[in-house]
């Protein structure tokens, strides 16, 4: 059962996420050029917003390997990301290497600093 609950999460969650953000009424000043690439960064705890904010402009989007990371790389797939799997746990060395190579390739970056165990609103080390 578990395992269904969990299918289901995996594939229900990202369309309602998705539903959801296209219901605000978001205003965006001093948006960056569409044809220019920047590091654009976001605390955790502001993400959906700020992943939703630099979608379909060419960016890349460095992923947690984790369960919760699965079901955010399918919404960040959806919103035409190019999505890197890693994290400073897992696979971070990897990650940020790929995550340059883009960057030089004229995709934006686009991450959140501070990961989903903290500190919270803090650079992590």
């Amino acid at each position: 059962m578990k395992k269904i609950l969990n299918l289901a999460g995996l594939k229900i969650l990202p369309l309602i996420i998705n539903l959801y953000i296209k219901t605000l009424s978001i205003t965006i000043h001093n948006a960056p050029e569409k044809n220019s690439n920047f590091i654009f960064i976001f605390w955790h705890s502001k993400m959906l917003i700020g992943w939703w904010l630099f979608h379909n402009r060419r960016s890349a989007a460095l992923v947690s390997q984790s369960k919760d990371g699965e079901i955010l790389n399918k919404i960040l797939i959806h919103w035409d990301y190019k999505v890197i799997r890693g994290s400073s746990s897992k696979g971070g060395k990897d990650a940020l290497n790929e995550l340059t190579a883009l960057v030089r390739k004229g995709f934006s970056a686009v991450i959140t600093p501070d990961g989903p165990r903290g500190p919270l609103n803090e650079i992590k080390n």
